[in-house]
């Protein structure tokens, strides 16, 4: 997968990603976005939360360098964790990368991507067996 977010501006992606989240909270439950919408959504999600896109290929060297920054792969995933059910249909369909991404998260070195990486794989966890038993 192309790693296309690496070329967005990571604070402005924080605060839109962080706003989403504040927003579905508030008003999450009276959503009505038509199915093309959610599937736009978790496309651009599932860019952002690869772990894989946290090397920032330099265009000029042929070396790697990590992205100083990754709050923004972060909030992604808290929003995946706060509002899984909305995505549940796509991370039922994608559960083997899912598993795969969200075990690199856990098993990183960084402790706020241990934190944020289990919480979304409980979550994950959580649909795949709700989704299991129906």
């Amino acid at each position: 997968m192309e790693c296309e977010h690496r070329h967005l501006e990571a604070s402005i992606l924080l605060g839109t990603l962080r706003a989403l989240d504040s927003f579905l909270h508030s008003f999450g439950s009276r959503l009505n976005a038509p199915s093309e919408n959610i599937l736009k959504l978790y496309r651009k999600l599932e860019q952002i939360v690869d772990p894989k896109c946290s090397i920032d290929h330099n265009a000029q060297e042929t070396n790697t360098s990590k992205l100083k920054r990754r709050e923004f792969q972060r909030a992604g995933l808290e929003l995946v964790s706060n509002h899984g059910s909305l995505f549940a249909k796509y991370l039922a369909q994608y559960h083997e990368q899912w598993y795969s991404d969200l075990l690199s998260w856990v098993k990183s070195s960084n402790v706020d991507d241990i934190r944020v990486g289990v919480k979304a794989m409980f979550k994950f966890i959580e649909s795949e067996i709700g989704r299991a038993h129906v």
